[in-house]
């Protein structure tokens, strides 16, 4: 049996489909956390009540029972040429009013008489997100082929998706949890002007449907398929295949395939252009990073812009602060005053480097509801002077620091000032200030710390990165056990403090860097200069000896009689000086 979403999954990545369909591998830990089940909140917002609902694995006989009730269904199956579906919601629409079944529930009326297939339907989906885009059009598309092939049509698509704007304060209230809509978003959260019921009709015209289908169902009777790279493979996570279709661990560490954000990579390794040192230049974007990369594998591995990179670390005022949090994302607010997507600070880290060489390590981690003791315990606790170097910062703790003060504005003063001294260690690597050809077109904190340590302290952890940690606070925060509670808290407390410290290693392994690189310009520069002197004077006897060359200009035989008749005079005669001319002879 095929699902509508194998198909989708095909339409994207052949590969993709073939291996979600075969089961291959288990799916990633849920991005987002939820403190209640999403589709139980949505019924809510629907208001439907003593509506039938479908069951997993009903066979079509039972969803026609269901719909000759005449009252539609929730998570109805469908199926249509072996192509099975579950629709959210489903409602006939009475055409006296156009309104659907639970907005007119209590009316009766003759055409109450008709068959289930004589109704026109309104189709409602929920959307777990708070910006849903046109990628769901597809999803609805196909949704609406497998229906109408049973006869049933529907006229009408709403979507139920999450307000942005909504605080919680007490209770979670799914009214005002959730916004209905029949236009989907853009991405920068303004609607299209046309409606869901247009978007679909449009995709269906555009697009050969059945054509489409065949091609799809032939991918996945193959065994396995072509790994073909699209935007899929990264966007939005890096996809649970990506290693096992392009093994990079067999590349080297110079090949074009790491050039960072270059969208011809893969074109130019297929010309032979294989490594970074061949780069085409009109192939690639130009960024600072991608130049970098490219120097680093023309210059021996490495890159740095020694001058770029002093006057960074030069800016840093002590005593320096190594800062990390951990946190987690919750699509709906689980306490006052946060807003879906909303996320939960759990843990910090600060190592703190006096310039006397002493270093003060302070930690914290509180599950539940901690967001006010993490505050006031950072606060408490980090030095009111000298830099905070964190690492990522726009996108993580000064966002969180932001995200914490509008929660709790009586703060917001203290935790803008910490904002201020705020400065991003990775800003080095993104830039491509520093790029070693072993980072493999990465900069994560762990890839960083690797190429300044001969220690890998992340291998020997049970929390070896953020997800790790996400799994661990939520295992944590489900279990009754003190013992395991005591233990996964030791184990994240551990992680983020590895953090903090990678921070201090990267930066002191980019000091050694630099006084390494202060060490070799002596001899360098005596050698050039040496260089410079010996082409000097060889420049100088050059222009001697071109002088000292006299430029004889080929005589013609009235110019040689003139040259002899002054050669054979009286070196005193004045005729010597002016020869004679043809009219004065």
């Amino acid at each position: 049996m095929i699902h509508a979403s194998d198909l989708i999954n095909v339409w994207h990545c052949p590969r993709l489909g073939c291996n979600i369909h075969q089961h291959k591998k288990g799916q990633h830990e849920p991005f987002a956390n939820l403190i209640a089940p999403f589709f139980d909140l949505a019924k809510e917002k629907v208001k439907v009540e003593n509506i039938p609902q479908g069951r997993l694995n009903d066979p079509m006989e039972r969803t026609v029972e269901l719909l000759k009730q005449k009252k539609g269904g929730i998570r109805l199956r469908f199926e249509r040429d072996g192509i099975r579906t579950k629709v959210p919601f489903l409602f006939p629409i009475y055409e006296e009013e156009e309104s659907t079944f639970q907005e007119s529930k209590k009316k009766t009326s003759k055409k109450r008489k008709k068959r289930y297939e004589d109704f026109d339907y309104e189709a409602i989906y929920p959307i777990l997100s708070a910006n849903p885009t046109e990628n769901l059009i597809e999803m609805m598309a196909l949704d609406q082929w497998i229906l109408e092939g049973m006869g049933i049509h529907v006229k009408k698509h709403k979507i139920v998706y999450l307000n942005r704007e909504y605080v919680r304060n007490g209770d979670l209230n799914p009214d005002e949890l959730f916004i209905e809509g029949r236009h989907l978003l853009r991405k920068s959260g303004t609607p299209y002007e046309k409606t869901i019921d247009d978007q679909i009709a449009e995709y269906l015209s555009e697009n050969d449907l059945e054509k489409k289908i065949r091609q799809a169902k032939q991918v996945l009777n193959e065994e396995d398929a072509v790994p073909v790279r699209n935007r899929y493979c990264l966007a939005p996570r890096r996809c649970a295949y990506y290693n096992d279709c392009f093994n990079e661990d067999s590349l080297d560490d110079s090949s074009i395939l790491f050039l960072s954000s270059a969208s011809k990579r893969a074109q130019m390794f297929e010309e032979g252009k294989d490594t970074l040192a061949k780069a085409d230049p009109y192939q690639i974007e130009g960024s600072p990073l991608q130049f970098s990369q490219v120097m680093a594998d023309r210059n021996g591995g490495v890159f740095l812009d020694a001058r770029a990179a002093e006057n960074w670390i030069a800016s840093l005022a002590w005593p320096r602060i190594y800062l990390d949090f951990e946190w987690d994302t919750f699509a709906f607010p689980p306490y006052d005053r946060m807003i879906p997507y909303d996320v939960l600070c759990f843990e910090f880290s600060m190592h703190v480097e006096n310039e006397d060489g002493t270093i003060r390590h302070t930690g914290f981690f509180k599950h539940g509801d901690g967001r006010k003791e993490f505050i006031e315990t950072l606060l408490k606790n980090i030095p009111e002077h000298g830099s905070v170097i964190v690492y990522n910062m726009e996108g993580a703790e000064k966002l969180r620091l932001i995200q914490l003060a509008r929660q709790f504005p009586e703060y917001e003063e203290q935790l803008n000032e910490i904002c201020s001294r705020m400065v991003d260690l990775s800003v080095l690597f993104e830039k491509g200030i520093y790029y070693d050809i072993r980072q493999r077109g990465h900069y994560s904190l762990k890839t960083m710390m690797n190429l300044f340590s001969d220690q890998d302290g992340y291998s020997k952890l049970p929390v070896k990165n953020g997800l790790d940690a996400i799994e661990a606070y939520r295992r944590l925060c489900a279990s009754h056990d003190e013992a395991e509670r005591n233990s996964l808290a030791k184990r994240i407390d551990t992680y983020c403090a590895m953090d903090t410290e990678a921070e201090m290693i990267i930066l002191h392994g980019l000091l050694d860097k630099l006084a390494d690189l202060k060490n070799t310009k002596p001899a360098k520069k005596k050698k050039a200069k040496e260089q410079a002197l010996k082409q000097t004077e060889s420049t100088k006897i050059h222009r001697r000896k071109r002088k000292s060359k006299k430029r004889v200009k080929p005589a013609s035989p009235k110019d040689n009689d003139q040259e002899t008749a002054v050669l054979n005079s009286d070196p005193e005669d004045p005729s010597r000086t002016k020869p004679k001319t043809r009219n004065e002879e």
